[in-house]
């Protein structure tokens, strides 16, 4: 009686060491796939849906726009997300700015735009098209689609942004870009240029 009753003690403890050898080997390999996940999880929620266009069959991908500035005070700011259609890279800036501090403008084609990073380099991109800024409620608005380089990828890679001037026909803008909203580029510029799968 107590040998069978060692040997079912025995048979409990080998299960139970199993049990807990099987448990440990699905917790490891849940949590390895759950590492191996967020990354992606975390770059879908980055970007916008795609959009196809229906002639050439192009795809555009776009980050989520994100506001990196803003004066509660005026009701100013500056919205900025990067695009892209096949190996063609886009600057997209949506600014608002009050009607009483500034006057109409236009961003002429070729207009500059200056884009500031942390370490004191200035990258130069020019606006592709006439923009007229726009009015509503009090605000000047413009939406601008500016087109960059591989050399300039290389150049705002790696560095956080820090301002952009936009250059308009008859007054310059400045945003300053704090920390945080610079290293949110920095992140939407990766992203955008490392796709690999795009039409």
């Amino acid at each position: 009686f107590v040998l069978a009753g060692t040997n079912y003690i025995g048979a409990t403890l080998n299960l139970r060491i199993r049990m807990l050898s099987h448990y440990k080997k699905t917790m490891k390999t849940l949590f390895i796939l759950f590492i191996l996940l967020m990354p992606i999880a975390a770059f879908a929620q980055e970007l916008d849906s795609p959009i196809i266009d229906k002639f050439t069959n192009d795809t555009t991908y776009s980050t989520s726009g994100a506001f990196v500035a803003n004066d509660n005070n005026s009701g100013e700011y500056l919205m900025v997300y990067f695009s892209r259609i096949r190996n063609d890279y886009f600057l997209n800036l949506r600014m608002q700015v009050a009607g009483g501090n500034h006057n109409v403008f236009n961003v002429n084609n070729g207009g500059k735009i200056l884009v500031k990073l942390e370490d004191n380099t200035v990258v130069n991109l020019a606006n592709n098209s006439n923009v007229q800024a726009s009015s509503s409620k009090g605000y000047w608005f413009a939406n601008l689609v500016i087109p960059f380089s591989e050399d300039d990828r290389k150049k705002m890679s790696g560095s956080n942004f820090t301002a952009i001037r936009v250059m308009a026909d008859n007054q310059n803008f400045d945003f300053g870009i704090t920390a945080k909203e610079g290293l949110v580029m920095e992140k939407m510029l990766l992203i955008i240029t490392t796709l690999e799968n795009y039409n």
